[in-house]
């Protein structure tokens, strides 16, 4: 039984998902809020530090602000001012830039294995890039969140004014798809060192 080949077709399947992934994630993490803000609709955001996990009738809103909340509190804020919108696309924006960063990396990598020449240290250079973005990525996206998670609490609620830093929990798919990247970036490392003393031995 002959099994199915990854053909140029799958190739070119591969990246198109890849960067609609990427472009799908600004639509939704920028664009989204940004034609929200243009459009004088209201902020909306989860709050995602201290206050998740009490009973909204235990905050006070402010004027202009809804507050409500299940699992964790979400509020709107009719009347925010530009500094706060500001702040509050700035999460976003990192997740777009890293989402952009490592597909484009992603995409080389896929060229030069379509190529027939996977094994060279662009290829390595990338892999260990993409490691790096998305690791750069969690952490920005935990200061830009808890920057704008705390504009939008003093916007939004009363004597909520204090910085808290939130960490939150890393998904464990993202922790196993760093680990999966790197061993593939050391895989391609020894590839390419294999190559290299086969032709030198030839």
């Amino acid at each position: 039984m002959k099994l199915p080949v990854f053909d140029r077709w799958d190739f070119l399947a591969t990246q198109v998902v890849v960067l609609g992934v990427a472009a799908l994630t600004a639509l939704v993490t920028v664009v989204r809020p940004l034609v929200a803000w243009i459009g004088g609709g209201a902020l909306e955001w989860d709050l995602t530090t201290d206050d998740v996990g009490r009973a909204p009738e235990g905050l006070l809103a402010r004027d202009g602000s809804t507050v409500r909340g299940v699992e964790g509190i979400h509020v709107e804020v009719s009347d925010a001012s530009a500094a706060t919108w500001a702040a509050s696309l700035l999460p976003g924006v990192v997740v777009s830039v890293a989402a952009l960063v490592v597909a484009l990396l992603a995409v080389r990598v896929l060229r030069g294995i379509q190529s027939g020449h996977p094994f060279t240290q662009a290829n390595v250079d990338a892999l260990r890039a993409i490691s790096m973005a998305t690791a750069l990525g969690v952490v920005l996206h935990v200061l830009t969140t808890s920057l704008a998670d705390h504009r939008v609490r003093a916007a939004a609620l009363v004597d909520r004014d204090e910085v808290t830093l939130f960490w939150g929990e890393v998904p464990l798919t993202l922790l196993g798809a760093l680990l999966v990247v790197g061993a593939l970036a050391h895989a391609f490392d020894r590839g390419r060192r294999l190559e290299q003393d086969v032709e030198g031995l030839v």
